[in-house]
């Protein structure tokens, strides 16, 4: 599976690895986004007419848009605003767990 990325969605995982919590230097989050990057399948703004489901949270819309553009196989997140949206979504929505088993199969 390819990761994809957006100009918006890099922006999104940029802030939240500087959260206090993951207690990661600026070199460390330098690391994150380099190997993120060249693994990464890139839409530098991604467009799609394709009726999107509606997250609770619009921080997270991006993601939602991202993988309809690309027409991805699976958005794979640990956040309660997607993994919602699982039932309503044509594109499989995740939780790393559920995505690590369904890998293994």
């Amino acid at each position: 599976m390819i990761p994809l990325v957006s100009d918006e969605t890099l922006a999104e995982v940029v802030r939240v690895l500087s959260y206090p919590r993951f207690a990661l230097t600026a070199e460390d989050r330098d690391n994150i986004v380099v190997h993120y990057m060249e693994h990464a399948e890139a839409f530098r703004q991604p467009r799609t007419r394709a009726a999107l489901p509606q997250c609770r949270d619009p921080h997270d819309q991006m993601f939602i848009r991202l993988a309809y553009a690309a027409k991805a196989d699976a958005i794979v997140s640990g956040d309660d605003d997607l993994i919602v949206l699982a039932a309503a979504s044509r594109i499989a929505i995740l939780a790393p767990a559920a995505f690590q088993r369904q890998s293994v199969l």
